[in-house]
């Protein structure tokens, strides 16, 4: 079993170990999320030195051996594809407390990358375990194409609401009855306007003494 989180990782230090294509797709997405990042491995992909050149990323180009991970390390990508180097990675990772990600050997793993979708202030995280990054992904692409028109606008404006009704004092249960009703038509009703549901939502907030 596994307990699911969104982790903040700004100007944390992620060491990623192997220098190839799995561990440049790691580097991407910790960038994404502007961790400190750290790659050890014999060889690098172009991409990667570049990144080095312009100081995003720091290399240590050599074959890793165990107590290679610095003591300030928040996470670990295994990216060798190695069984054996793999193994004392994880050995290391236990004895320093640092927690692992192996992409090539999911048993190791203390947590598992998702398959993400972020859009419109809504983020979507899918896991198979390590089991299946093909089926995350369709599994992704799926859900991509059910997304409301105009999300962007109508989560704002649901937020919007809730600080209005929070700035009030305590919610009541009819404020936290009509802010799950209009997160719902969002989905339920995905054709509306942005105006439409503006419209709406303007009309049952003022039934229950709320003005947007």
């Amino acid at each position: 079993m596994v307990y699911p989180i969104f982790l903040r990782i700004n100007g944390k230090k992620c060491v990623v170990i192997g220098g190839g294509k799995v561990g440049e797709r790691k580097v991407k997405r910790l960038l994404k999320d502007k961790a400190k990042i750290l790659v050890i491995s014999k060889d690098f992909t172009n991409y990667l030195v570049k990144l080095n050149k312009i100081k995003k990323i720091e290399l240590v180009q050599k074959s890793y051996k165990f107590g290679d991970i610095p003591d300030d390390t928040f996470l670990v990508f295994e990216c060798t594809g190695q069984k054996d180097v793999a193994e004392n990675i994880a050995r290391e990772c236990r004895e320093k407390r640092k927690i692992l990600n192996s992409a090539s050997f999911p048993q190791l793993s203390d947590f598992f990358v998702p398959s993400s979708l972020s859009k419109g202030g809504i983020e979507i995280a899918i896991s198979t375990y390590g089991k299946s990054s093909s089926i995350s992904r369709a599994t992704r692409e799926k859900i991509s194409k059910i997304f409301p028109k105009e999300l962007s606008k109508k989560v704002k404006l649901v937020e919007r609401m809730r600080k209005i009704m929070k700035s009030k004092g305590k919610k009541t249960k009819e404020q936290d009855k009509l802010l799950l009703e209009l997160s719902r038509m969002i989905f339920e009703k995905p054709e509306l306007s942005y105006k439409e549901f503006l419209n709406i939502a303007k009309n049952e907030a003022q039934k229950i003494g709320i003005r947007i």
